[in-house]
């Protein structure tokens, strides 16, 4: 086989290869007709916040899904596909050269705070934390290369504000994350 045979093959396998880590790098629940807010995998999971393009503080739905990557979600909220006002809480902070961002929600006894903060021109990281009775759960960090995020984008879509900020780095540091 002559020479730039191999070589065409080689840039095509690196390609290809590329292609896929991509491919995976993107992995979200969010369906191709959705808009989305918020996606990252961690340890071959994935977190995922959808919305209906339609979007508006009077119609379409945002959606919580949690599940194992190539896997249907484990875990959908609201499960019907419904405005998210009644189901959500949105807090956002942001200074000069820092910004926060959160959506919570709450099923039972456990409230669930996807979040995103950046600092001077750069992310710190996104992912979801858990907590129980208001203590410390679980968390699942994503590195920042892992995280698709627009929650600030969630401002303009009725869902109600709220100052109680849950403070991520003191639960993650107090969890040795």
């Amino acid at each position: 086989m002559p020479r730039f045979l191999y070589q065409h093959l080689a840039v095509v396998a690196l390609a290809a290869q590329s292609l896929a880590i991509s491919a995976a790098e993107r992995k979200t629940y969010c369906e191709s007709t959705e808009v989305v807010v918020f996606s990252c995998t961690s340890r071959h999971r994935v977190i995922s916040v959808c919305r209906s393009p339609d979007l508006s503080a009077n119609a379409g739905y945002l959606q919580y899904r949690f599940g194992t990557a190539g896997k249907p979600p484990e875990f959908v909220y609201p499960t019907e596909k419904i405005h998210p006002h009644e189901y959500f809480k949105y807090v956002s902070e942001g200074g000069a050269k820092w910004s926060s961002d959160q959506l919570q929600f709450s099923v039972a006894a456990y409230e669930y705070v996807v979040f995103m903060e950046r600092a001077a021109f750069d992310s710190n990281g996104g992912g979801v934390l858990v907590l129980k009775r208001s203590k410390f759960a679980s968390a699942l960090v994503c590195p920042r290369e892992q995280v698709t995020d627009d929650l600030y984008s969630l401002e303009k879509f009725g869902i109600p504000r709220t100052e109680e900020k849950q403070s991520v780095q003191d639960a993650l540091s107090k969890a040795g994350l």
